[in-house]
């Protein structure tokens, strides 16, 4: 495999790094390394997934993997097949093997996040419960990230991670944080999430233009390298980007050759676009300054014209002292506009079966559960209601209704048991005291309760109460009544009790 110098000088520690091409060919006819190795599927989660979930905390700790891919060793049967020519001093060239993952093969990303998943599955669950789900959700090839409340939170996370990882000889460093104090000596300012700048002092992040050359031409290749240096994961500036993708859609109409200048109309229009791009910095944290959130809201707007159809979300958050507002992630896409009537019927009808097949109660992380319950499932017995259309004998429509009765009884069952009741929760209930207290008799069960509402108390016995499935957090155990109270909480006997007990007192006299 040839390899090539990358040489990166704001790097703190390793400034020049070998970077291997799996991909070369000696000739035409032959494979490459990449072409004869099987990839693997995709271990790693999602980077919109880290990035969103980095913005939801005050404050983040991220750390890097000591060379990562170095830390996995190559079996000897397979070393063969990772050879490299390597030229000495005296001019002479030496043929050498592999004896860890090299760095730009096809399967590398695949055995490192195989390898790191194996050692998060041997540890003991009981202990770092917590650390392992974090490591396993935010772990991106070599890249750790934890986003924490407090800074004894992150604390925690940063030692029993590094204790975790050097079981496994991943030695982690470089940790960065908004919180000076969990960072390694003589980090820079400003670091890296996941290739966005991060101002941490400042704790925002920033987008950055590649500035163009006032020298070169404008061409085809130069729009499109142009545009595919502007990296915006999370779309923070993609209302902007989608007007100089359509300079370039309207370039590649003009059936120009890749290295052909445009016309000149598309060359001021692209010139006009580029001088107006600028750096753009963004808070990291969404919910930053907000002590004691009560709710987040996610609304999303939607908009289309000639030009393109766009679409963004904003995080309303709801805390003690007011409200937050922040600019989450956005989309936009060029795309056509003029549709026919056959085409807005299947949008609409698409639309629709989406909607219809949306959850209703909430889904266990772990997919446990067989069958969501979604309104096809309540209306159909099923997630879709499109049937097939086919001609089916008197035994399988037997079959067929026999199965829909069994589908629509169960759905109305977990429809009332689950649906209903997630109706009764409110999550948005935030309580600074108890405003419910129990009576308990003179044997220690449970006899009624004492209702806080709107300034006053309500007494009302067990039996005409209705649970509510209302979270606190905080529980107040029952404690059992002193005597001073148990004769003012004790509740006088009925009327019909005390005619019972003297009936029953005349008829023993009598039988005497």
């Amino acid at each position: 495999m040839p390899h090539k110098p990358v040489v990166k000088s704001s790097a703190t520690t390793t400034k020049v790094r070998m970077v291997f091409d799996a991909s070369a060919k000696p000739n035409p006819l032959a494979r490459s390394v990449n072409e004869c190795m099987y990839k693997g599927p995709p271990l790693q989660p999602l980077l919109w997934d880290i990035l969103i979930r980095a913005r939801m905390a005050p404050n983040l700790l991220i750390g890097d993997i000591q060379q990562a891919f170095l830390q996995v060793g190559l079996k000897p049967e397979d070393r063969d097949a990772f050879r490299f020519v390597f030229e000495l001093i005296d001019g002479t060239e030496e043929q050498f093997r592999f004896t860890r993952i090299p760095f730009g093969a096809e399967a590398s990303p695949f055995l490192l996040g195989a390898t790191l998943q194996h050692h998060y599955d041997n540890q003991p669950q009981e202990n770092h419960t917590d650390t392992l789900l974090t490591l396993t959700e935010n772990t991106y090839v070599d890249n750790l990230m934890k986003a924490g409340d407090s800074v004894e939170e992150l604390k925690e996370f940063k030692h029993e991670a590094t204790t975790i990882m050097e079981e496994g000889k991943f030695p982690v460093h470089k940790w960065e944080s908004n919180v000076h104090s969990l960072e390694s000596a003589d980090m820079p300012d400003p670091g890296k999430i996941l290739g966005l700048t991060w101002h941490k002092q400042d704790d925002v992040l920033e987008i950055q233009v590649p500035e163009r050359d006032n020298g070169q031409r404008i061409t085809k290749k130069s729009i499109l390298s142009h545009l595919a240096g502007i990296y915006h994961p999370l779309g923070i500036i993609s209302p902007t980007v989608v007007e100089g993708k359509h300079i370039y859609r309207e370039a590649c109409d003009e059936n120009q050759n890749w290295d052909s200048e445009v016309s000149t109309v598309l060359a001021k229009d692209w010139l006009k676009w580029t001088r107006q791009l600028r750096n753009v910095r963004i808070p990291r944290s969404v919910i930053r300054g907000c002590r004691k959130v009560k709710a987040v809201h996610l609304h999303l707007f939607a908009d289309a014209s000639n030009l393109a159809c766009s679409a963004m979300t904003i995080a309303v958050v709801e805390h003690d002292t007011g409200t937050v507002k922040g600019f989450l992630t956005s989309k936009s896409r060029i795309c056509k506009t003029h549709l026919t009537l056959d085409q807005l019927i299947a949008v609409v009808m698409d639309n629709e079966r989406h909607l219809n097949n949306r959850p209703l109660t909430y889904i266990e992380s772990d997919g446990g559960e067989p069958q969501v319950l979604t309104p096809n499932t309540i209306l159909w017995g099923d997630d879709s209601h499109i049937l097939e259309d086919r001609e089916q004998d008197e035994s399988e429509v037997t079959k067929m209704q026999r199965r829909l009765n069994a589908a629509r009884q169960h759905a109305w069952n977990r429809w009332h048991k689950e649906y209903i009741h997630s109706l009764m929760e409110s999550h948005r209930i935030v309580k600074e005291r108890q405003s419910i207290g129990l009576i308990l008799g003179k044997d220690g069960v449970v006899r009624g309760v004492v209702l806080r509402h709107k300034g006053h108390e309500i007494e009302r016995p067990i039996q005409l109460v209705c649970p509510l499935e209302i979270r606190s957090s905080e529980v107040e155990e029952p404690k059992a009544p002193t005597p001073e109270v148990e004769e003012k909480q004790e509740r006088p006997p009925r009327r019909a009790a005390e005619k019972a007990k003297e009936r029953i007192r005349h008829w023993l006299a009598d039988e005497d």
